[in-house]
């Protein structure tokens, strides 16, 4: 590292693609070197998964080393800037893989003709994970705002297609076995089009698990499912424990949702009745959700943003409204220029509302920054919720 190379590499992984730039994962496959980089370059020509790329250029090691930490965990080891790049030859891979990338990045444009820019790419974020076209200010209103778990496929996305998917199969009389079946494959290929992060896996790993469940008869257990979904991955990659924040936040935010919420409701006596909007049951999710997870954001970013709690409130209500319309909107896409273009009228005026309400909470957010948190306290921190939990949480409770 930090001389100039020449070097042939395969493009491993659908290349992120940003206003002026695009990021992709290379596996250097020629001797003498070997192992991946990260390679960031201008945004055209527009690389692809399986293209085999020839670059030139200076590979350094990531800095700072939490960020190598983190790259590690994917054994991504070097990073190269610029580099003159020459395409040699494309989709030289998995065709099934390219198919799934392609038709990711293709309802990803039908979306981006329908909407303005900036609700276009909050959408994309919604539905599929994606950032890259996020501007820097709304990626920084989004931490600020407690709100950046919204654009992180936290399983809502995967709990519905798996369950429209399987009750549909049902309906048209294909059966029960085929169905499940189906619905599995389609999960496995959402996971690979987004990029298998580490929250996408746990709510496929889960989702799974909840198929399965109904497809043998025996009663769904939450519980099973977490641990199932964790071991699964750490026996995968052992270094998502330690390096990836994605994976420890994912579960601890759903533990705090499980375990942690019903102790809350129970100790302080909160009825489970429907209210406005949904305003009690969104802020004792996000609640429950923070609490759990505050020492970990502390930990990894350095500060946690009060204001989010109220945000939340305010926009989780309308997400999967927002969601849907943008689904419906994609999809109509490949049927009528027109008529995506009306849905997306339909689909702004939320995306209108929650853009503006992340800005607007980003913009006057005071955050809590901490320099150094001490091994000590998360250890007291998460001791003292368990013993919460294991004092209030409801006998009665199924999970």
């Amino acid at each position: 590292m930090g001389r100039i190379l020449s070097v042939t590499a395969i493009v491993i992984a659908d290349p992120t693609q940003g206003p002026d730039t695009q990021t992709a994962i290379l596996e250097l496959h020629k001797k003498p070197y070997g192992g991946r980089v990260l390679m960031r370059t201008v945004k055209y020509p527009a690389y692809a998964y399986g293209d085999v790329v020839e670059l030139k250029g200076v590979i350094q090691k990531p800095e700072p080393r939490a960020y190598a930490d983190y790259l590690g965990k994917d054994r991504i080891y070097g990073i190269v800037y610029y580099p003159d790049a020459k395409l040699l030859a494309r989709s030289t891979q998995s065709p099934i893989k390219a198919a799934l990338y392609r038709i990711k990045n293709s309802f990803e444009e039908k979306i981006g003709r329908a909407l303005p820019v900036h609700e276009a790419a909050f959408m994309n974020g919604l539905l599929l994970g994606e950032r890259a076209e996020f501007s820097a200010k709304f990626k920084e209103n989004m931490k600020l705002s407690g709100t950046t778990h919204l654009v992180a496929l936290s399983g809502y996305n995967i709990s519905i297609i798996a369950w429209s998917i399987a009750n549909f199969l049902l309906i048209i009389g294909l059966g029960k076995k085929p169905s499940f079946w189906i619905s599995v494959a389609v999960i496995i290929a959402f996971v690979v089009m987004t990029g298998a992060q580490a929250s996408v896996v746990r709510a496929a790993i889960m989702g799974s698990i909840l198929l399965l469940a109904g497809y043998i008869g025996k009663i769904h257990s939450i519980r099973n499912a977490i641990m199932v979904a964790a071991f699964a991955m750490v026996l995968v990659n052992p270094q998502v424990l330690r390096y990836d924040a994605g994976f420890q936040l994912s579960f601890l935010a759903l533990l705090g949702i499980v375990y942690l919420m019903p102790a809350i409701q129970e100790r302080f006596h909160i009825p489970n009745a429907p209210t406005l909007l949904s305003w009690r049951e969104h802020g004792l999710t996000t609640l429950s959700a923070q609490l759990m997870v505050i020492p970990v954001v502390f930990g990894n970013f350095g500060s946690f943003s009060p204001i989010s709690f109220f945000t939340n409130i305010l926009i989780l209500e309308l997400i999967p409204l927002t969601m849907f319309l943008g689904f419906v909107t994609g999809l109509a896409g490949y049927v009528s220029t027109t008529l995506s273009t009306v849905f997306g009228w339909v689909a702004y005026l939320p995306l209108a509302y929650e853009t503006w309400l992340i800005n607007a909470s980003g913009t006057v957010s005071l955050p809590l920054v901490v320099e150094h948190l001490s091994p000590f306290f998360v250890a007291v921190y998460y001791i003292l919720a368990a013993v919460f939990i294991k004092k209030y949480y409801p006998r009665d409770a199924k999970i």
